[in-house]
This record gives structure tokens, sequence and C-alpha cells, in this order.
């Protein structure tokens, strides 16, 4: 649960930053065209908009991390890395009935 944080933060605060660097002078090009005052993003809006999106994803890593907390010790060794055996046979299946190169 921990570890979901860390790039769930680092998106968000990117995504803010680079939102405002691009909203900013499309706002002022947009005020100037209509000539009106110039409208700024909110710094209500740079708090909630990143706040909110690492509630979505600490909503999203607790599931998986109250399912992991709950199994012992010895079936994760025993599963390893391959907990989901079974998952991507189809679309594999697809994928090598494609006559693609791989890339």
């Amino acid at each position: 649960m921990a570890q979901a944080p860390i790039p769930g933060s680092a998106g968000a605060l990117l995504g803010v930053a680079l939102g405002n660097v691009l909203a900013v002078p499309l706002l002022a090009e947009v005020a100037e065209t209509y000539g009106t005052t110039a409208v700024l993003i909110p710094l209500w809006v740079d708090v909630v908009v990143p706040a909110a999106a690492l509630a979505v994803v600490a909503g999203a890593a607790f599931g998986p991390a109250l399912r992991a907390a709950r199994m012992p010790t010895a079936a994760v060794l025993r599963l390893g890395a391959s907990a989901a055996g079974g998952r991507g046979l189809r679309i594999r299946g697809l994928a090598g009935r494609c006559h693609c190169r791989a890339p």
C-alpha cells in the first residue's frame, strides 16, 4: 500500500505542473481574444486535483494490499510471481495467429 502513492504523487504533481504550464497561456490568449480579464487557475484546483488523484490511487491499491496482507507467507512464497497463471492466454493465442513482426 505504501508503494502505490509514490508514482501516483509524482504523476499528480507532474500533471498539475504541466496542466498549469499549458493552460495559463491558453487562458491568456482566450482572454485577449474576447477582451476580458485574464483568467488564472485557482490555487484550490492545484491542491484538490492531486489530492483526489492520490485518493483514487490509494483506493485502487487498498484492495490488493488488503488481500496480500491476509495471505499467509507460505502461500505467497509458494505462488511466487506467477500468482495469476492463467491470465492472458486468449490474447496470447490471438497475437500468435497474427503474422506481424515483433518490434
